[in-house]
C-alpha cells in the first residue's frame, strides 16, 4: 500500500509542479515527503519497506534518465 501511495504522489508531483522545478528532480513543493512520514507513522516497518522499494524503483527508472545515464544491462 505504501508503495502505491508513494509512487502515486510522486507521479502527481511531477504532473502538477513541473513548472516549479528549480532543477530536474528538485521541486519547491514535494508531496511525497508527507506520504513518507504518514506511511512510516501508520504502517511502521512495512511502510518503511514499501517506501524503500518505491524509492529504488523511482531511482532506477527516473533519475538515471534525467542525467542521460543508462545503467548497464
Amino acid at each position: 500500500m505504501s508503495v502505491g501511495l508513494y509512487l502515486g504522489t510522486m507521479a502527481l508531483n511531477e504532473m502538477a509542479f513541473t513548472e516549479l522545478q528549480e532543477f530536474p528532480g528538485v521541486n519547491w513543493i514535494f508531496l511525497p515527503a508527507g506520504i513518507r512520514l504518514l506511511c512510516t507513522l501508520l504502517f511502521g516497518v512495512w511502510g518503511v519497506t514499501g517506501i524503500g522499494l518505491a524509492t529504488l524503483f523511482i531511482t532506477t527508472q527516473y533519475f538515471f534518465q534525467i542525467n542521460g545515464f543508462t545503467p548497464p544491462a
